[in-house]
Protein backbone atom coordinates (compact mmCIF):
# COMPACT_ATOMS: atom_id res chain seq x y z
CA UNK A 1 0.00 0.00 0.00
CA UNK A 2 3.20 2.42 1.09
CA UNK A 3 4.65 1.53 -2.27
CA UNK A 4 1.44 2.15 -4.33
CA UNK A 5 0.53 5.39 -3.17
CA UNK A 6 4.12 6.59 -2.99
CA UNK A 7 4.54 5.83 -7.10
CA UNK A 8 0.63 8.03 -7.25
CA UNK A 9 2.19 10.66 -5.37
CA UNK A 10 5.34 10.66 -7.62
CA UNK A 11 3.56 10.50 -10.68
CA UNK A 12 1.12 13.11 -9.95
CA UNK A 13 3.82 15.56 -9.05
CA UNK A 14 6.54 14.69 -11.77
CA UNK A 15 2.94 15.53 -14.54
CA UNK A 16 2.95 18.56 -12.86
CA UNK A 17 6.41 18.89 -13.54
CA UNK A 18 6.56 18.73 -17.08
CA UNK A 19 2.90 19.97 -17.55
CA UNK A 20 1.68 16.52 -19.10
CA UNK A 21 -2.08 15.82 -19.18
CA UNK A 22 -3.46 14.24 -15.47
CA UNK A 23 -6.73 13.33 -14.99
CA UNK A 24 -6.24 14.52 -11.18
CA UNK A 25 -4.68 18.26 -12.76
CA UNK A 26 -6.95 19.36 -15.58
CA UNK A 27 -9.86 19.72 -13.50
CA UNK A 28 -9.29 23.29 -11.79
CA UNK A 29 -10.87 22.01 -8.48
CA UNK A 30 -9.65 18.26 -8.40
CA UNK A 31 -6.01 19.68 -7.68
CA UNK A 32 -6.55 21.76 -4.38
CA UNK A 33 -8.81 19.10 -3.05
CA UNK A 34 -6.40 16.39 -4.00
CA UNK A 35 -3.42 18.26 -1.98
CA UNK A 36 -5.56 18.87 0.97
CA UNK A 37 -6.19 14.96 0.91
CA UNK A 38 -2.45 14.67 1.10
CA UNK A 39 -1.67 16.47 3.74
CA UNK A 40 -4.10 15.07 5.84
CA UNK A 41 -1.90 13.67 9.29
CA UNK A 42 -3.12 9.96 8.99
CA UNK A 43 -2.37 9.67 5.29
CA UNK A 44 1.42 10.83 5.61
CA UNK A 45 3.94 8.32 3.93
CA UNK A 46 7.68 8.59 5.29
CA UNK A 47 9.16 11.23 3.11
CA UNK A 48 12.57 9.47 2.83
CA UNK A 49 10.72 6.70 1.09
CA UNK A 50 8.94 8.89 -1.58
CA UNK A 51 12.53 10.28 -2.14
CA UNK A 52 14.22 6.93 -2.74
CA UNK A 53 11.51 6.31 -5.44
CA UNK A 54 11.84 9.76 -6.97
CA UNK A 55 14.96 8.78 -7.30
CA UNK A 56 14.90 5.45 -8.77
CA UNK A 57 12.09 6.67 -10.97
CA UNK A 58 14.75 9.77 -12.29
CA UNK A 59 17.91 7.60 -12.42
CA UNK A 60 19.43 10.20 -10.03
CA UNK A 61 19.56 12.42 -12.10
CA UNK A 62 18.43 15.38 -10.29
CA UNK A 63 19.47 19.10 -9.63
CA UNK A 64 21.58 19.47 -12.61
CA UNK A 65 23.54 23.15 -13.21
CA UNK A 66 21.27 24.40 -15.53
CA UNK A 67 17.48 24.40 -15.21
CA UNK A 68 17.66 24.71 -19.04
CA UNK A 69 19.46 21.24 -19.01
CA UNK A 70 17.46 18.34 -21.01
CA UNK A 71 17.65 15.94 -18.30
CA UNK A 72 16.71 18.66 -15.54
CA UNK A 73 15.26 16.66 -13.09
CA UNK A 74 14.69 18.97 -9.42
CA UNK A 75 15.04 17.15 -6.56
CA UNK A 76 11.78 15.78 -4.52
CA UNK A 77 12.25 18.52 -2.28
CA UNK A 78 12.42 21.25 -4.32
CA UNK A 79 9.58 19.49 -6.42
CA UNK A 80 7.20 19.04 -3.42
CA UNK A 81 8.02 22.73 -2.33
CA UNK A 82 7.30 23.60 -5.25
CA UNK A 83 3.74 22.30 -5.58
CA UNK A 84 2.76 23.13 -2.48
CA UNK A 85 3.47 26.53 -2.68
CA UNK A 86 1.54 26.59 -5.99
CA UNK A 87 -1.48 25.02 -4.94
CA UNK A 88 -1.70 26.33 -1.65
CA UNK A 89 -0.80 30.06 -2.13
CA UNK A 90 -0.65 32.17 0.95
CA UNK A 91 -0.64 36.19 1.92
CA UNK A 92 3.34 36.36 1.43
CA UNK A 93 3.79 36.63 -2.16
CA UNK A 94 7.26 35.75 -2.19
CA UNK A 95 8.07 31.91 -2.20
CA UNK A 96 8.62 29.61 0.81
CA UNK A 97 12.54 28.77 1.78
CA UNK A 98 13.15 25.30 0.86
CA UNK A 99 14.43 23.79 4.02
CA UNK A 100 18.23 23.05 3.77
CA UNK A 101 19.56 19.40 2.82
CA UNK A 102 20.38 18.87 6.65
CA UNK A 103 16.95 19.31 7.49
CA UNK A 104 15.21 16.14 8.48
CA UNK A 105 11.66 15.84 6.37
CA UNK A 106 9.69 14.10 8.44
CA UNK A 107 6.28 13.48 5.39
CA UNK A 108 4.84 16.30 3.23
CA UNK A 109 2.71 17.47 6.02
CA UNK A 110 5.98 18.55 7.83
CA UNK A 111 7.20 19.92 4.61
CA UNK A 112 3.94 22.04 4.59
CA UNK A 113 4.50 22.95 8.29
CA UNK A 114 8.20 24.20 7.44
CA UNK A 115 7.08 26.47 4.61
CA UNK A 116 3.80 28.16 5.52
CA UNK A 117 4.60 28.54 9.36
CA UNK A 118 7.44 30.08 10.06
CA UNK A 119 8.76 30.48 13.81
CA UNK A 120 7.98 34.02 15.08
CA UNK A 121 10.05 35.59 17.46
CA UNK A 122 9.29 34.75 20.60
CA UNK A 123 9.04 37.02 23.92
CA UNK A 124 8.86 34.49 26.77
CA UNK A 125 9.03 37.20 29.47
CA UNK A 126 6.65 40.17 29.03
CA UNK A 127 7.83 43.48 29.80
CA UNK A 128 6.20 45.29 32.33
CA UNK A 129 2.83 47.50 30.97
CA UNK A 130 2.68 50.60 32.88
CA UNK A 131 -0.77 51.65 31.41
CA UNK A 132 -0.99 54.79 33.87
CA UNK A 133 2.38 55.87 32.43
CA UNK A 134 1.10 55.08 28.89
CA UNK A 135 -2.09 57.19 28.78
CA UNK A 136 -0.46 60.39 30.92
CA UNK A 137 0.21 62.32 28.19
CA UNK A 138 -3.02 61.93 26.04
CA UNK A 139 -5.33 62.77 29.14
CA UNK A 140 -3.33 65.48 30.69
CA UNK A 141 -3.70 67.33 27.40
CA UNK A 142 -7.53 66.54 27.57
CA UNK A 143 -8.48 66.56 30.95
CA UNK A 144 -6.03 68.23 33.63
CA UNK A 145 -8.57 67.43 36.29
CA UNK A 146 -7.42 63.75 35.64
CA UNK A 147 -4.32 64.57 37.11
CA UNK A 148 -5.03 63.64 40.28
CA UNK A 149 -6.70 60.10 39.74
CA UNK A 150 -4.55 57.58 41.14
CA UNK A 151 -3.64 54.34 39.74
CA UNK A 152 -6.90 52.76 41.11
CA UNK A 153 -9.09 54.23 37.76
CA UNK A 154 -7.23 51.71 35.73
CA UNK A 155 -8.00 48.46 37.56
CA UNK A 156 -5.52 46.20 34.93
CA UNK A 157 -2.31 48.08 35.13
CA UNK A 158 -0.47 45.57 36.68
CA UNK A 159 -2.99 42.19 37.26
CA UNK A 160 -1.23 40.44 34.53
CA UNK A 161 2.36 41.41 34.47
CA UNK A 162 2.58 41.10 38.56
CA UNK A 163 1.43 37.30 38.23
CA UNK A 164 3.40 36.93 35.14
CA UNK A 165 0.43 34.99 33.12
CA UNK A 166 -1.48 35.44 30.03
CA UNK A 167 -5.73 36.18 29.86
CA UNK A 168 -6.84 33.55 27.98
CA UNK A 169 -9.20 35.46 25.90
CA UNK A 170 -9.58 38.49 24.62
CA UNK A 171 -12.46 41.07 23.09
CA UNK A 172 -14.20 40.23 19.96
CA UNK A 173 -13.06 42.46 17.34
CA UNK A 174 -17.09 44.85 17.08
CA UNK A 175 -16.16 44.82 21.00
CA UNK A 176 -12.74 46.03 20.41
CA UNK A 177 -13.47 48.82 18.30
CA UNK A 178 -15.99 50.15 21.32
CA UNK A 179 -12.74 50.49 23.66
CA UNK A 180 -11.14 52.11 21.24
CA UNK A 181 -8.61 49.99 19.47
CA UNK A 182 -8.01 50.33 16.21
CA UNK A 183 -8.07 47.21 14.14
CA UNK A 184 -5.33 47.68 10.94
CA UNK A 185 -4.19 45.27 8.16
CA UNK A 186 -0.84 44.52 8.38
CA UNK A 187 0.91 45.64 5.08
CA UNK A 188 4.21 45.49 5.69
CA UNK A 189 5.15 41.39 7.27
CA UNK A 190 7.11 38.55 6.98
CA UNK A 191 4.75 36.02 8.08
CA UNK A 192 1.10 35.76 8.79
CA UNK A 193 1.77 35.12 12.31
CA UNK A 194 3.37 38.34 12.41
CA UNK A 195 0.98 40.79 14.54
CA UNK A 196 1.29 43.23 16.44
CA UNK A 197 -0.25 46.00 19.21
CA UNK A 198 0.82 49.37 19.78
CA UNK A 199 -0.57 52.69 21.09
CA UNK A 200 -4.16 51.05 20.30
CA UNK A 201 -3.72 49.64 16.95
CA UNK A 202 -4.06 46.05 16.56
CA UNK A 203 -2.33 45.24 12.82
CA UNK A 204 -2.78 41.64 11.66
CA UNK A 205 -1.56 40.62 8.46
CA UNK A 206 -4.73 39.96 5.87
CA UNK A 207 -5.78 36.33 5.53
CA UNK A 208 -7.96 34.57 3.23
CA UNK A 209 -10.65 31.70 4.78
CA UNK A 210 -12.00 29.38 2.20
CA UNK A 211 -13.37 25.60 1.76
CA UNK A 212 -9.93 23.87 1.62
CA UNK A 213 -8.45 25.66 4.22
CA UNK A 214 -10.44 24.45 6.95
CA UNK A 215 -8.59 20.95 6.65
CA UNK A 216 -5.20 22.03 5.84
CA UNK A 217 -5.14 24.43 8.72
CA UNK A 218 -6.90 21.20 11.16
CA UNK A 219 -3.84 18.94 10.08
CA UNK A 220 -1.43 21.52 10.34
CA UNK A 221 -2.52 22.07 13.87
CA UNK A 222 -3.05 18.86 14.70
CA UNK A 223 0.81 18.10 13.76
CA UNK A 224 1.67 20.76 15.70
CA UNK A 225 -0.05 19.44 18.59
CA UNK A 226 1.84 15.98 18.11
CA UNK A 227 5.10 16.85 17.67
CA UNK A 228 8.01 17.66 19.56
CA UNK A 229 11.93 18.43 19.35
CA UNK A 230 13.51 21.10 17.50
CA UNK A 231 10.99 21.27 14.93
CA UNK A 232 8.30 22.42 16.70
CA UNK A 233 8.37 23.52 20.84
CA UNK A 234 5.54 21.64 22.54
CA UNK A 235 5.22 25.05 24.70
CA UNK A 236 5.24 27.37 22.19
CA UNK A 237 2.60 26.82 19.06
CA UNK A 238 2.84 29.60 17.03
CA UNK A 239 0.10 28.56 15.08
CA UNK A 240 -2.77 27.31 17.79
CA UNK A 241 -1.93 30.29 19.32
CA UNK A 242 -2.71 32.18 16.51
CA UNK A 243 -5.93 30.16 16.01
CA UNK A 244 -6.94 30.86 19.16
CA UNK A 245 -6.42 34.42 19.05
CA UNK A 246 -8.19 34.54 15.33
CA UNK A 247 -11.42 32.63 17.36
CA UNK A 248 -11.49 35.57 19.83
CA UNK A 249 -11.52 37.90 17.75
CA UNK A 250 -14.39 36.43 15.13
CA UNK A 251 -17.17 35.98 18.08
CA UNK A 252 -19.72 36.21 15.90
CA UNK A 253 -20.89 37.57 12.37
CA UNK A 254 -20.80 41.20 13.25
CA UNK A 255 -16.78 40.09 13.57
CA UNK A 256 -16.50 39.02 10.50
CA UNK A 257 -17.57 42.04 8.53
CA UNK A 258 -15.37 44.30 11.01
CA UNK A 259 -12.78 42.29 9.89
CA UNK A 260 -13.52 42.69 6.39
CA UNK A 261 -14.20 46.28 6.15
CA UNK A 262 -10.58 46.32 8.00
CA UNK A 263 -9.07 44.71 5.09
CA UNK A 264 -7.58 42.31 7.87
CA UNK A 265 -10.09 39.02 6.27
CA UNK A 266 -11.19 37.97 2.83
CA UNK A 267 -14.03 35.52 3.51
CA UNK A 268 -14.80 33.19 0.53
CA UNK A 269 -17.28 30.88 2.72
CA UNK A 270 -21.16 31.14 2.18
CA UNK A 271 -21.96 33.94 4.60
CA UNK A 272 -20.79 35.74 7.72
CA UNK A 273 -21.75 32.95 9.68
CA UNK A 274 -19.62 30.27 8.42
CA UNK A 275 -17.03 32.40 8.86
CA UNK A 276 -17.56 33.09 11.95
CA UNK A 277 -17.64 29.71 12.85
CA UNK A 278 -14.23 28.64 10.74
CA UNK A 279 -11.65 29.60 13.48
CA UNK A 280 -14.10 27.93 15.89
CA UNK A 281 -13.61 24.79 14.83
CA UNK A 282 -9.87 25.19 13.99
CA UNK A 283 -9.65 26.14 17.73
CA UNK A 284 -10.87 23.19 19.00
CA UNK A 285 -7.93 21.12 18.53
CA UNK A 286 -5.51 23.77 19.25
CA UNK A 287 -4.40 23.88 22.99
CA UNK A 288 -1.80 26.27 24.02
CA UNK A 289 -0.02 27.22 27.45
CA UNK A 290 -1.78 30.75 27.76
CA UNK A 291 1.44 31.36 30.52
CA UNK A 292 3.73 31.21 27.17
CA UNK A 293 3.13 31.45 23.87
CA UNK A 294 4.38 33.54 21.19
CA UNK A 295 0.78 35.98 21.41
CA UNK A 296 1.39 36.29 25.43
CA UNK A 297 2.37 40.17 25.15
CA UNK A 298 -0.19 40.82 22.34
CA UNK A 299 -3.18 39.50 24.60
CA UNK A 300 -1.51 41.33 27.97
CA UNK A 301 -1.47 44.20 26.19
CA UNK A 302 -5.15 44.27 24.74
CA UNK A 303 -6.62 43.82 28.05
CA UNK A 304 -5.11 45.94 30.16
CA UNK A 305 -5.75 48.78 26.89
CA UNK A 306 -9.73 47.72 27.41
CA UNK A 307 -9.63 48.49 30.89
CA UNK A 308 -7.91 51.79 30.79
CA UNK A 309 -10.01 54.64 31.73
CA UNK A 310 -9.58 57.03 29.05
CA UNK A 311 -9.60 54.80 25.55
CA UNK A 312 -12.87 53.20 26.08
CA UNK A 313 -14.62 57.02 27.15
CA UNK A 314 -12.25 58.61 24.41
CA UNK A 315 -13.71 55.66 21.79
CA UNK A 316 -17.28 56.54 23.09
CA UNK A 317 -17.07 59.94 23.16
CA UNK A 318 -15.80 59.44 19.18
CA UNK A 319 -18.58 57.15 18.38
CA UNK A 320 -21.64 59.04 19.99
CA UNK A 321 -20.50 62.64 18.91
CA UNK A 322 -18.21 62.15 16.25
CA UNK A 323 -18.93 59.40 13.79
CA UNK A 324 -20.51 61.59 11.38
CA UNK A 325 -20.77 65.08 10.13
CA UNK A 326 -24.43 65.05 11.39
CA UNK A 327 -23.29 64.25 14.43
CA UNK A 328 -20.88 66.55 14.59
CA UNK A 329 -23.21 69.50 13.56
CA UNK A 330 -25.49 68.19 16.18
CA UNK A 331 -22.63 68.01 18.89
CA UNK A 332 -21.91 71.98 17.73
CA UNK A 333 -25.43 73.21 17.59
CA UNK A 334 -26.00 71.50 21.09
CA UNK A 335 -23.03 73.15 22.49
CA UNK A 336 -23.91 76.81 20.94
CA UNK A 337 -27.26 76.38 22.42
CA UNK A 338 -25.93 75.76 25.92
CA UNK A 339 -23.28 78.27 25.73
CA UNK A 340 -26.15 81.12 24.92
CA UNK A 341 -27.98 79.40 27.63
CA UNK A 342 -25.16 80.39 29.74
CA UNK A 343 -24.66 83.47 29.01
CA UNK A 344 -28.49 84.78 29.31
CA UNK A 345 -28.51 83.08 32.61
CA UNK A 346 -25.33 85.14 33.57
CA UNK A 347 -26.67 88.49 32.28
CA UNK A 348 -30.25 87.84 33.94
CA UNK A 349 -28.43 87.22 37.24
CA UNK A 350 -26.12 90.11 37.18
CA UNK A 351 -29.33 92.19 35.58
CA UNK A 352 -31.24 91.58 38.69
CA UNK A 353 -28.65 91.67 41.37
CA UNK A 354 -27.57 95.45 39.94
CA UNK A 355 -31.59 96.52 39.89
CA UNK A 356 -31.35 94.97 43.60
CA UNK A 357 -28.67 97.31 45.06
Amino acid sequence: MMLLDSCFIIKLFFNWLINEPDAACDAGWALPLLISDLLMLENQIPFVVLTKIYNIYTFGCVDPRSHAHEDYRPSFLTLAADILHETCKTNVERAPKVPEAGVTIKHLLHLFYLLFVPAPEYALTPRQINVNTKYKESRTNCFPLLQKRNHREFPGSSKFSQKNESPRVIKSAIELKEYGVILKKKEKFASFLDISFERGILEVPRITIEGCSRSRLLNLIAFEQCSGGADVDPIKKPLSSYAVFMACLMNMSQDVIVLEKAGILENNLANSEEGAKFFHQVRECAHIDFDNHYLKQVFVEVVEYCEAFWPKHRAKLRNDYFSSPWTIFSLMVAMLVLIMTMFRTIGFILTTFLKKY
